[in-house]
Order: C-alpha cells, then structure tokens, then sequence
C-alpha cells in the first residue's frame, strides 16, 4: 500500500476489531448469567434425538397437538451462542409437544433430574415457566444474531451502518437518535458517560480533521480545500427531518437540486468537511434501501476530497475509530 501511494493515516485505521467477533464475546458472556432453562430444554433436545423411538414416539405428540411446524429440532453447541439461539427457536415450536412427551414418556423427567450435563451440573426437571422464559430469550437474542449476520456480510457495505447498529443496540438495551457530528456526540456521552463520551468525541474529530487534512494534501488543487479546520467542532445541521419523510428517490432528487443550487450561490467556497457537516440529514430509510456508494458517486463533484476517503460520514469515522480504539 505504501507502494500504491494509498497507506492513509501510515495505516492506523486499517486494523480495527470484527465487530461480530465483538458481538459474540459480548453474547457469550452473557449466556453465562442466563439460568438453567436453557439445559433444560437442551437436555429435552438431547433425550428425544437419542433414539429413533422417541422422535416417533415425539411426532406422534406433534400430530396430536396440531403442530405443522417446518422447523426442526436441532441440538445446539454450548460455546456458540448462534447454535443456541436456533435450538430454542426451532423448540418452542414445538411446547406443546414437548409438554405431551413429557407426561407419556417417564424416562425423560428422570434424565433431566439425574442426567449429568457438560459442565458437570444436573438441568433438573421441567418448572412452569420455562417456556415463556425460552420465547424471552429468543426474542432478545434475535437481535444480536441477525446483527451478526448483517455485520458478517461479503458482499456489502457493512461500514456505514456500523456506528448506528451499536447505538440501535445500546438503545434496546438500556432504553434513546441519530445523524452527523452533533447527535454522534451525544450517543458517545448516552454510552460512555458525559466525560469520556466527550474526550472520545474530541479524539475523533482530530482523528477525522487530520484525516481529510492528509486527503487534500494528496488530491486537492483548490487552495480553498486546504483552508483552516478549527471551527469544525459544533458545526451541524439545524435542519429537522422528520420521521415521516418519505423514502423514495424524489425526495432525494429535490434535495440534491436544492443543495446544487445552493452551491451556485455561494456555499461552493465553503470548505468540504465543514459544509458536508452542516447540511440537512438526508431522508430516513426504515427499509434498508440507503447505498452509500451511490450516494458518495453521486455527490463526489460536490465533495472532491470528501468521496475519496473510504468512510465518511461522521458516523462511519466515529465507528471506524472507536473499533480503532477498541483494538489497541
């Protein structure tokens, strides 16, 4: 890279942490606070697939409970979370099946009081709210498993949803909005306090400042671009956007002819990150169907410097240096 005249930053922003390498540690400890009703069921699994009696012995509680379910049981793998998740979603499918089983079939209650489990405890017998405590947990881990799915993608952008995804999540957890260099600000003080969501926030704007400084030094040939950076903190949009602004295309189309014009007028001489900062947010898209890189191709005449960085968008920086943090 040095070679192709392309290591930015000496390469400092190139090493970041997996963030679904991340997710799963943070679900992994987790899972180790959870209670007992997940061996339980994992135990149930286990004793009906053990032989192939009881899966009849099963299909047959399953045809007399109504159950036309084209999920299967599956047995999980205790270290990974994902496999549990798909245990207890494909299980309570089938409660009332199991609650069948487990009045015809005395065995099972005696393996789950005496059978040893992998960590060298006893799950115990089945106890009455075990199934809606399993419909809990699916619920909670969905999100972190279809997180890791977006966030393990090949063959899409996953950078520019990064930051937001973290906040969306801290959000569910702890029960709080969005956009450009103000509201990143406040996220980062929501999860990291007042103080140390402020230091962080500082960082990355010189992280981002020195950035794009290193960007116009090699592509510009507008001495404009090169122009003072020290009034960029707390330069934002005071433009509200509202929540149901509508997602089509022509909206964006208006905005983009409006912000054209505007630069006809004067905003032209503004400099790139300050001006790109303090534009209006653009429209909510709820339905995923947002393409930062048409975006960037798209306003790259407006934003020479700027559509040649490989993450911007205050959120995609602030998410690119947290990870940056996070992996020294």
């Amino acid at each position: 890279m040095v070679n192709w005249g392309s290591n930015m930053k000496c390469g400092n922003h190139l090493h970041v942490r997996c963030m679904a390498h991340i997710l799963n540690f943070i679900v992994q400890d987790g899972m180790k606070e959870v209670g007992p009703f997940i061996k339980r069921v994992r135990q149930m699994v286990k004793y009906v697939r053990q032989s192939p009696a009881r899966i009849r012995k099963f299909a047959e509680c399953c045809e007399l409970k109504n159950i036309d379910s084209k999920k299967s049981l599956c047995l999980d793998v205790s270290t990974q979370w994902n496999s549990t998740y798909l245990m207890l979603d494909a299980a309570q499918h089938f409660e009332s099946a199991f609650d069948r089983f487990y009045l015809e079939d005395g065995g099972l209650s005696t393996y789950l009081a005496n059978h040893v489990c992998e960590d060298g405890s006893v799950a115990g017998v089945l106890e009455s709210d075990d199934w809606q405590k399993v419909r809990n947990m699916v619920i909670f881990l969905k999100r972190f498993y279809d997180l890791t799915k977006k966030a393990s993608g090949s063959l899409y952008v996953t950078s520019n949803g990064h930051f937001e995804d973290i906040i969306d999540l801290h959000n569910y957890l702890r029960e709080y909005p969005r956009n450009k260099l103000e509201n990143v600000g406040d996220a980062l003080e929501n999860m990291f306090g007042d103080e140390k969501g402020s230091e962080i926030k500082d960082e990355m704007v010189t992280y981002m400042k020195s950035m794009f400084e290193e960007y116009v030094a090699k592509f510009s040939n507008a001495s404009r671009c090169s122009s003072s950076l020290s009034d960029l903190s707390g330069q934002t949009s005071n433009t509200y956007i509202s929540n149901n602004s509508t997602k089509s295309s022509n909206v964006r189309n208006r905005i983009q002819m409006k912000r054209n014009k505007q630069d006809s007028t004067g905003l032209g001489g503004k400099l790139e990150l300050k001006k790109y900062l303090s534009e209006e947010l653009e429209p909510n898209d709820d339905d995923d169907n947002f393409d930062i890189l048409s975006w960037w191709k798209a306003h790259s005449p407006r934003y020479k410097i700027l559509s040649k960085m490989e993450f911007f968008d205050s959120e995609i920086g602030a998410s690119c240096y947290l990870s940056s943090r996070l992996a020294s």
